[in-house]
């Protein structure tokens, strides 16, 4: 924003757009594993099913970890989970602290000190693993589908936080999944999304499916996919209403336009209730009342669309971003993630335009909260000694990162962030955004974590940088977009 623009921006930009490039040279070295071509950001947040000192957040260089609720974050290579190009594994945090990532290799599972991260049954290895979704009912169950191209898929369970795995149905020809979600309300009411992929006789065929039994037998519905104008590609399960089963919420992945669809019928029929451009996050409120949209337009749009009637209309919000001196500054952000926790509303943000990565709003999205910026980011968890598989993977790749995207590297391990609850968050959509911090909100974490701005030209190159390296290297992505 040009009221944010200054000398020390300009020159901090320059710096940026300097590292930036020296970074991908190094990156793009023969000997090195951790060239993927993606501009750095953040894209899934997965929080403990019950203690609020432990999430992870995805990334596009690896994952964050944070055992003391965002005070810390500390790194996980790509090198470690062995993801590969272009690949935005999903993410579940167990209710034991332990860390399950779905990916195209295999299920693997972080234990709960982060420091081992084993591949689990050997019937998942060298599986695509391609979806999960915890169990609302109990903090050690999740379930998860494969999509392998190549063999029947099939949905799997776990009751022991993903030490072992049983599958739960019968293989699915022919079928490759994409999503899966289970109904808060009625652990035995699921859900999955999927395609027939097209042959020389039949287009691509796309469904969803719905399971009464706890994933013992499924029905069958066929989603038609727009065409002409627009173009549908992908469809994705984003959330099951928790009081009605039958409510169903879905992204539709397409060109020019992403959009939201709901289901009132248990995923039989959908109607559109929201179409935009870049559509990459979702959220929806505890009780079901409010649900937020999100994406990275690349433009001025606003990024945030929220809904106070169980998502049948929305309304942009004017996101407000807290700034280092206390106050606070309109900024249309880019989402590129969203979950709730409680009363508090996370986002993904575009680290360098929306000065930050990580953050939290306690009034409906009206204003956040900076948690995290790139240049905060610290290397592997201190706990994990030099013979773990942690520090032998990620320690050597942790000099590149810090040259790559800016990282302080000499912050203080015992740097505390101070986030304070700024009280309850108010469920009626209220006032104007103030121009002052929400009241109660401590600000001096704001102040203490805040670092310069970005200026739009360097980030421009930065970004520009990263493409035409991302053009030289093409891979298959393990999904169209990230997971919400």
């Amino acid at each position: 924003m040009p009221s944010l623009r200054s000398e020390a921006c300009y020159g901090s930009c320059m710096r940026f757009a300097v590292v930036f490039l020296l970074g991908l040279l190094v990156l793009a070295g023969p000997n090195s594993a951790h060239a993927n071509g993606r501009f750095p950001s953040s894209n899934q947040i997965s929080f403990h099913p019950t203690d609020p000192n432990v999430f992870v957040t995805r990334t596009t260089f690896g994952l964050l970890v944070t055992r003391d609720d965002g005070d810390n974050f500390h790194w996980i290579c790509e090198q470690l989970l062995q993801t590969r190009m272009l690949e935005d594994p999903a993410l579940l945090v167990m209710g034991d602290s332990s860390t399950l990532v779905s990916l195209f290799i295999g299920q693997r599972r972080g234990t709960p000190d982060d420091c081992t991260w084993d591949f689990v049954s050997p019937d998942l290895q060298n599986r695509v693993v391609i979806d999960s979704i915890g169990d609302p009912s109990n903090p050690a169950a999740a379930w998860i589908v494969t999509s392998d191209g190549a063999r029947p898929n099939a949905v799997w369970r776990t009751t022991d936080n993903g030490v072992t795995w049983a599958k739960l149905t019968d293989d699915f020809e022919n079928v490759l999944f994409e999503t899966i979600e289970v109904a808060p309300s009625n652990t035995q009411r699921m859900y999955l999304t999927g395609a027939i992929p097209p042959t020389s006789m039949m287009a691509r065929q796309t469904f969803v499916f719905r399971s009464d039994d706890g994933g013992a037998s499924w029905d069958q519905f066929p989603f038609n996919l727009e065409t002409g104008t627009q173009i549908d590609l992908n469809i994705y399960l984003a959330s099951v209403d928790p009081v009605d089963p039958d409510r169903v919420y879905m992204r539709v992945r397409g060109s020019p336009n992403d959009k939201l669809v709901v289901s009132e019928d248990g995923g039989e029929t959908f109607h559109k209730v929201i179409s935009f451009s870049g559509m990459l996050g979702f959220a929806r409120s505890p009780d079901g009342q409010h649900l937020w949209v999100g994406g990275d337009h690349g433009t001025l749009e606003p990024g945030l669309f929220r809904s106070d009637d169980r998502g049948e209309n929305f309304d942009p919000v004017s996101g407000m971003v807290m700034l280092g001196d206390g106050t606070t500054a309109p900024i249309p952000l880019r989402i590129g993630c969203l979950a709730v926790r409680g009363n508090e509303l996370w986002a993904c943000a575009n680290n360098f335009a929306d000065q930050f990565t990580l953050g939290y709003s306690l009034d409906q999205g009206s204003t956040f909260a900076p948690v995290l910026r790139f240049d905060e980011i610290q290397g592997p968890p201190p706990a994990c000694g030099s013979s773990t598989e942690v520090q032998q993977s990620c320690a050597s790749q942790y000099p590149i990162l810090v040259t790559t995207i800016g990282i302080d590297a000499g912050i203080d391990e015992g740097y505390d962030a101070g986030r304070q609850d700024a009280g309850p968050l108010e469920m009626d959509a209220g006032p104007p955004p103030a121009t002052t911090p929400p009241s109660g909100c401590s600000c001096d974490m704001v102040t203490s974590r805040s670092r310069d701005g970005w200026w739009t030209a360097a980030v421009g190159s930065a970004i520009l940088l990263a493409l035409i390296y991302r053009a030289r290297v093409s891979r298959r992505s393990r999904r169209a977009e990230p997971s919400v």
